[in-house]
């Protein structure tokens, strides 16, 4: 038989050792690549996710905004049309009126003048409110939400 020399045991056990090493270098290549082929998909679905969502918001913004803009052109045109001091001129022959109907007009034509000078400054301050609160509702819509 052969005799075993201590050298000979020495040498053994550095090929155990390094047989060891690279067996679970090997196997943790191994476990290294299949993490990162995970890691690869889960970043691919992220990703689509993420495009959907930022599609969806835009979507979203871009409808806030169109309606926004409909309100906004709808208040405008409105505000050119409306007379805030119409009234009803009274009928000569109204029963309704408990003083002659030409004073009646004279008078209601004085509070319309008035009432036109004093919502002169009015109106501009009513219409900017509500423009104020169109654009803070389109934003409200248009704010992406978590889900």
């Amino acid at each position: 038989m052969f005799p075993i020399s201590p050298q000979m045991v020495v040498y053994a056990i550095i090929a155990l050792v390094v047989g060891g090493y690279i067996w679970h270098c090997e196997r943790e290549k191994t476990q290294f690549a299949v993490f990162k082929a995970n890691v690869e998909i889960l970043g691919k679905k992220a990703k689509e996710d993420a495009d959907k969502k930022e599609k969806a918001d835009a979507k979203k913004i871009k409808d806030a905004v169109s309606e926004r803009d409909a309100l906004l052109r709808r208040l405008r045109e409105r505000a050119h049309r409306s007379d805030l001091s119409a009234a009803p001129v009274a009928p000569t022959s109204s029963g309704s009126v408990c003083f002659p109907t030409r004073a009646y007009n004279a008078a209601l034509g004085r509070y319309r003048e008035r009432l036109d000078r004093g919502l002169g400054g009015i109106q501009p301050i009513a219409t900017e409110g509500d423009a104020a609160q169109i654009d803070a509702k389109a934003l409200i819509q248009a704010w992406p939400s978590e889900h």
